[in-house]
C-alpha cells in the first residue's frame, strides 16, 4: 500500500504532539571535553584511544543523529569502508573495507570483511542488510583482524552491539517517525525487572516506506520496504559473578528490488553467434545453411543518464521475501580479577526468496537469422522468431540457510600481562535453487546444496614491562575449514554435458595467521604503535560455474599480510583527539568473479596475486567551543592488481582495470554536533557532508566495468528534548538525508548484457528523504 505523506504527518503531529510537553528538568552544558568511547574490539571493555588498531565507533546518541539503523546507512559515514545492496536483493549487504570484501554472495564464497551480532558471527552475506532493534554501539575496525577474529576478516570487522536489559527498573522508550515516500516507522523498547538480578527486555520494529522508484501501473514500487523485527532480551545473575544474556531475534521483510536503470544503450539486433551451420543449432532447421543467432532488444523507456522517479511497469513486479530467526546465548563467569571465562553460542536461520528482473524496462528476445542469402530470402530473414520478447533474466532464487557457532574466550590480566585465549566452532548448511525464465523461455530447475565448518584455537598476549613506555602484542590463529557443494544445474550447456547428474565440490583447508603490534607510549594521552598482522579468506567454489574442472577445483584461500602505523592522541585537555593510520597490505589470491562462459552470468571466482593497497586514514574531533564540536575523517586509497592481463588457461584472457572495485580513492565525512540545554530543555543538531572521489569501479574486468563518478551528499537533524528527574524524556526530532537531492550511482553492471541494449545498467542511491521523529523514554 503506498502511503501519503501528509496524512502520516498530520496523524503523527494529532497523536504525539501532548506527549512532547510532558515532562520538565534542568539539562546542562556538553563542556569543552570530548566524550570517552568505549569499545570491546580486543575482546574487553577499553577506551578506543588505547586499542591500536584503526577503528571508529559510534555510540547510541549519533546512531541517531546520523540516522543509523542499518549497515547501508554507515557507508557514507566511515572513510575506505564501502556497504552497497546486493542487485536484487536490498537485504543482502556487500561490505568492503580497503577494498577487500564480497561482490557476488553465494554461499559457496565467504565475505572479507566479518559481521559480528553481539559477538556472534554472521556467516552469511545474503539478509545482513536489515535493521537492528535497538542498537547501542557500532564498531568498524579497518585491516585484517586474523587472530581475534579468524577467517574472513581480511579487510576487517564489524561489530553491532545490541543494548542490553537493565538491571533492577522499568523502562519504556516508544519512537514514532514519519516522512516522504510514505515513510513510516515505529520502535518499541520496554524494559522489565526481574527482581534485583535480572531483566527482561522485549523490543519492537515495524517499517514502512513507499519504493524510491514508482512503478506506474504495478501495486509495487521499486525500492520499497515492509519490515518487521522483533527481539526479547534476557540478563541476570544465575549466581555470584556467574552473567547469562540470551536473546532471540525474528525479522520478516517483504521490500522490493531496486530498479535497475539503463543510461546507455538502446534497440538493436545484433549477432550474438555465427556464422554457424544450421545444423549444429536445430536439427528443425535445414541442413548445410549458414545462420546467425540474433539478440533482439526493444526499450520501453529511452536510455538516460538522469535517475527516473516514475516507469512504466513493463512486467509485474514481485517482493522479496526474507525470514531470520537468531538465538544467542553468552555466559560470562569472572572467576577472579585475573580471569574471565565466557562462553557464545549462537544459531542464526535466514530463508530468503529474492525476485531478479533484469533490466526491467527492456524487451528481449533471441532468434536464429539468415547468414547468407537462401531459398530466394534475403540475408537478415528469421528462420526462428525473436519472440514473444520478455526479460533478459527473470526469476526466483530461494535459500535455505542454517548456521551454529559456539566460542569459548579466555580473558584476563596480571600486573603486566593482558591475554586473551579461546576455541571457536562454525557450521553452516544451506540449500539454493533457481527458478525462471531467460528471453521469455523457462529454465530447468537447478540447486546447489552446501556444507561448511570451521574449527579454530586463537591467542592475544599484550605485555607491558614495569615503568615501561613500551607494549608489545603478540597474537595467532590457527583454523581448519572443510567445504561440500553438490550443483546441479542443467541449463548452462557445458555444464550439463559434462555432469548431467551434476556434480560435488569437497575441499580441506588450514592456515595460521600471527601477528605482532609495538606500542609506545608517547605521554598519558598519546601513543604510536605498528603492527604487522596477517589475514585469511577461506577457498570455496562458484555456484555460477559452466566449467565442470573450475567448479570441482574450486578457489584457494585468499591470503593478507598488511603493515600498519598508527598515531592516537588527544590534546588541549582532551578537547582535540585525533587519530591516524597509515597501511600498506599484500593480497595473494584475491578472489575474483570472472567470466568463464559464453554468457556473463557463467562466472568462476579466479585468484590475482600480487594485489597492493595502500591507504591513509584520519580521524580528527575537536570540541570548538562549549557544546560544539566538529569531526573530520578522511580516507586515502590506492590499489594496484598487479598487472594489466589475467590469464586463464583454455580460455580467453581477462584486461583488467587498475584498481580494486568499489574503493574509492578519496573518501570523508565533515560534520557538526552541536548540544545546548537551557532549563528543562535541551537542543540537538547535527549537520554532516560525505564524500565518496576518485574512481570508483564495479569489476575488475574493463570488459563490464565503467568508473562511477564522485559525489557528496549532505544529511543534517535538529531536535528539541525536555526531560524531568533523568527519567523522562520526550524528544521531537527532524531530519534530512541526501539533502541537496544529489544523483549518484551504487552499483553499476556496464557490459554484462551489452549485446541487447544494455551498455551501462546501474542502480542509482536514495533521492533526497527527509521526516520527523517523535519519541518519549522513561
Amino acid at each position: 500500500m503506498k502511503i501519503k505523506s501528509r496524512q502520516l504527518y498530520n496523524l503523527l503531529l494529532k497523536s504525539l504532539t501532548p506527549v512532547v510537553f510532558l515532562v520538565v528538568d534542568p539539562v546542562y552544558g556538553e563542556g569543552l571535553v570530548l566524550e570517552e568511547i568505549t569499545v570491546t574490539s580486543e575482546r574487553r571493555s577499553e577506551s578506543l584511544q588505547k586499542v591500536p588498531i584503526s577503528i571508529t565507533a559510534f555510540e547510541q546518541v549519533s546512531l541517531e543523529k546520523r540516522g543509523i539503523d542499518e549497515l547501508d546507512d554507515l557507508g557514507a559515514s566511515i572513510p575506505n569502508l564501502s556497504v552497497s545492496p546486493f542487485p536484487s536483493d536490498n537485504n543482502t549487504a556487500r561490505l568492503i573495507i580497503r577494498g577487500l570484501g564480497q561482490l557476488d554472495a553465494q554461499i559457496t564464497q565467504d565475505p572479507a570483511v566479518a559481521l559480528y551480532i553481539d559477538g556472534v558471527y554472521v556467516g552469511s552475506s545474503i539478509g545482513s542488510g536489515l535493521e537492528v532493534v535497538d542498537l547501542q554501539r557500532v564498531e568498524i575496525l579497518r585491516g585484517p583482524q586474523g587472530s581475534l577474529y579468524g577467517r574472513n576478516s581480511t579487510g576487517g570487522a564489524v561489530n553491532l552491539i545490541v543494548a542490553k536489559p537493565v538491571l533492577g527498573e522499568f523502562g519504556f522508550k516508544q519512537a514514532l517517525t514519519g516522512g516522504n515516500l510514505g515513510h513510516f516507522k515505529s520502535r518499541t523498547n520496554i524494559n522489565f525487572p526481574l527482581g534485583e538480578t535480572a531483566a527482561l527486555k522485549l523490543s519492537a520494529l515495524i517499517s514502512k516506506r513507499d519504493g524510491t522508484v514508482e512503478a506506474i501501473g504495478d501495486p509495487l514500487d521499486y525500492g520499497a520496504e515492509d519490515r518487521e523485527a522483533y527481539r526479547v532480551d534476557i540478563s541476570g545473575d544465575l549466581i555470584e559473578n556467574l552473567r547469562l544474556d540470551y536473546a532471540y531475534d525474528t525479522s520478516d521483510v517483504k521490500d522490493t528490488s531496486r530498479y535497475e536503470q539503463v543510461i546507455a544503450g538502446g534497440d538493436l539486433s545484433t549477432v550474438l553467434v555465427g556464422p554457424i551451420l544450421s545444423q549444429f543449432l536445430s536439427s528443425s532447421l535445414p541442413p548445410n545453411i549458414l545462420v546467425n543467432v540474433v539478440g533482439i532488444a526493444e526499450h520501453d523507456i529511452p536510455a538516460q543518464a538522469d535517475r527516473l522517479d516514475r516507469v512504466t511497469a513493463v512486467r509485474p513486479l514481485q517482493d522479496n521475501l526474507l525470514e531470520i530467526n537468531g538465538h544467542n546465548l553468552t555466559l560470562t563467569w569472572n572467576i577472579s580479577e585475573y580471569l574471565i571465562i565466557k562462553s557464545i553460542t549462537g544459531y542464526r536461520e535466514v530463508n530468503n526468496s529474492f525476485f531478479h528482473d533484469s533490466a526491467p524496462s527492456v524487451r528481449s528476445g533471441i532468434g536464429i537469422a539468415l547468414a547468407e542469402p537462401a531459398f530466394g530470402l534475403p540475408a537478415g530473414t528469421f528462420l526462428v522468431a525473436a519472440g514473444p520478447l520478455g526479460a533478459t533474466s527473470q526469476g526466483r532464487r530461494k535459500l535455505d540457510f542454517q548456521q551454529k557457532t559456539q566460542e569459548f574466550q579466555f580473558i584476563g590480566s596480571t600486573n603486566f600481562i593482558e591475554y586473551v585465549a579461546g576455541a571457536y566452532f562454525y557450521s553452516d548448511r544451506a540449500y539454493s535453487d533457481l527458478v525462471g525464465t531467460s528471453f521469455n523461455t523457462a529454465r530447468a530447475y537447478e540447486f546447489t546444496d552446501s556444507k561448511n565448518e570451521s574449527l579454530a584455537v586463537f591467542g592475544q598476549l599484550t605485555f607491558v614491562p614495569n615503568d615501561s613506555y613500551w607494549s608489545y602484542t603478540l597474537g595467532a590463529r590457527y583454523a581448519k575449514d572443510s567445504r561440500q557443494a553438490f550443483r546441479f544445474n542443467p541449463n548452462s550447456p557445458s555444464f550439463a554435458a559434462s555432469a548431467p547428474y551434476g556434480a560435488l565440490y569437497d575441499r580441506d583447508f588450514s592456515n595460521f595467521d600471527p601477528s605482532l603490534t609495538i606500542t609506545y607510549d608517547i605521554d598519558k594521552d598519546s601513543s604510536i604503535y605498528g603492527k604487522v598482522v596477517s589475514g585469511y579468506k577461506s577457498g570455496g567454489t562458484s555456484t555460477r560455474s559452466s566449467n565442470l574442472a573450475l567448479y570441482t577445483s574450486g578457489f584457494v584461500p585468499e591470503e593478507t599480510l598488511a603493515y600498519e602505523l598508527g598515531f592516537k592522541g588527544e590534546f588541549l585537555d582532551n578537547r582535540v583527539r585525533l587519530n591516524v593510520a597509515v597501511f600498506k597490505m599484500d593480497v595473494d589470491n584475491y578472489q575474483t568473479s570472472i567470466q568463464t562462459g559464453t554468457s556473463s552470468a557463467e562466472r568462476d571466482f579466479i585468484g590475482i596475486n600480487g594485489v597492493e593497497i595502500n591507504g591513509i586514514e584520519l580521524d580528527l574531533q575537536i570540541a570548538l567551543v562549549e557544546n560544539l564540536r566538529a569531526s573530520l575523517s578522511l580516507g586515502l586509497l590506492h590499489s594496484d592488481l598487479g598487472g594489466d592481463i589475467l590469464p586463464l588457461s583454455g580460455l580467453p584472457d581477462t584486461t583488467l582495470i587498475d584498481g580494486l572495485p568499489y574503493a574509492p580513492e578519496k573518501s570523508g565525512t565533515f560534520a557538526f554536533d552541536y548540544a545546548l540545554g537551557f532549563g528543562r530543555w535541551k537542543l540537538d543538531a547535527f549537520l554532516g557532508y560525505n564524500y565518496q572521489g576518485g574512481e570508483r569501479y564495479s569489476s575488475v574486468n574493463s570488459a563490464d566495468s565503467v568508473a562511477m563518478g564522485s559525489y557528496g551528499v549532505i544529511d543534517a537533524a535538529i531536535s528539541l528534548s525536555m526531560n524531568h528527574l533523568d527519567k523522562h524524556e520526550s524528544k521531537l526530532t527532524f531530519w534530512g538525508k541526501n539533502l541537496a537531492d544529489k544523483e549518484y550511482l551504487i552499483t553499476n553492471f556496464s557490459g554484462t548484457a551489452v549485446p541487447f541494449g544494455q551498455n551501462e545498467l546501474v542502480i542509482f542511491g536514495d533521492p533526497k528523504t527527509f521526516g520527523m521523529t517523535v519519541s518519549y523514554a522513561y
